[in-house]
């Protein structure tokens, strides 16, 4: 009686944990999906109370739009594939570096990760003041090419724009896990591998990486779906441009849905 009693007060704490996070994941994940893919067979505008059922016509009509394919998709694939290898390696070397005996690691630390409680549109229109006005004055007083460039209005630059200040805007977050999976590598396993002569980049590659593999697997996995729903500074700092160079999926999705009012199709 006493293990039956026990089991019903485990299973009741347990269901008292979990339904409300069940309930919260459901509502705030699993409806508005089913409600998006059950839209996406419609030709819904997004306000009006009737819809029409169109089967995949959406879909057909999606992989034939070339612009979509040559634009957004073709940004976001380059951007995250360069943003997560680049974001990836520079968090790497930064947390190797504040995990040595620095005096001043902490203070590096709290102000490597400041830009990572930013929000997004600030860290744009922030930059974008920066490279316009700021950058203006700069060439002014320095006469330095650097600062006369075009680096919101150039199609190559403002790609590279774009990647750059996200990573100067997440690394800090990525930065955090690796120095936690730093601080929790064996010693005896470190030790061991100095002894046998390992240094430099062939203990880096041959017995740090593999330890750190758990921190490098949760760090891709979320660069990644950082990478693909980029959104908020390319549609800050060039709203797409130029010559939607700069336009994301996401920002696509917008448009056609809430500016276009296609929210079937987008």
């Amino acid at each position: 009686m006493k293990q039956k009693t026990r089991k019903r007060k485990e299973i009741r704490s347990f269901l008292l944990f979990v339904i409300p996070a069940f309930v919260l994941v459901t509502v705030s994940t699993v409806v508005p999906f089913l409600m998006n893919l059950f839209y996406s067979f419609t030709n819904w505008d997004g306000g009006s109370a009737s819809t029409t059922f169109i089967g995949i016509r959406n879909y057909v009509d999606l992989f034939k739009d070339k612009l979509f394919w040559q634009g957004p998709v073709s940004f976001t694939l380059r951007f995250a594939i360069v943003f997560v290898i680049l974001v990836n390696i520079f968090s790497i070397f930064m947390a190797m570096l504040l995990t040595k005996n620095i005096k001043s690691a902490n203070v590096l630390r709290a102000l490597f990760y400041i830009p990572q409680v930013i929000s997004m549109i600030m860290v744009g229109y922030t930059w974008k003041f920066i490279l316009g006005n700021g950058f203006e004055d700069l060439y002014d007083k320095t006469g330095w090419a650097i600062f006369n460039m075009s680096w919101l209005g150039d199609q190559n630059l403002a790609f590279w724009t774009v990647v750059l200040l996200t990573i100067w805007q997440q690394a800090g977050f990525y930065c955090v896990i690796y120095i936690a999976g730093f601080q929790s590598l064996p010693e005896d396993v470190m030790e061991s591998a100095a002894i046998d002569g390992a240094k430099g980049l062939k203990k880096f590659f041959h017995v740090t990486l593999p330890l750190l593999m758990p921190s490098v697997t949760v760090c891709m996995f979320t660069s990644i779906l950082n990478a693909l729903k980029i959104y908020d500074l390319p549609f800050v700092l060039t709203a797409g441009g130029p010559a939607g160079t700069t336009r994301s999926i996401a920002m696509d999705i917008y448009s056609d849905s809430f500016q276009h009012n296609l929210y079937g199709y987008g």
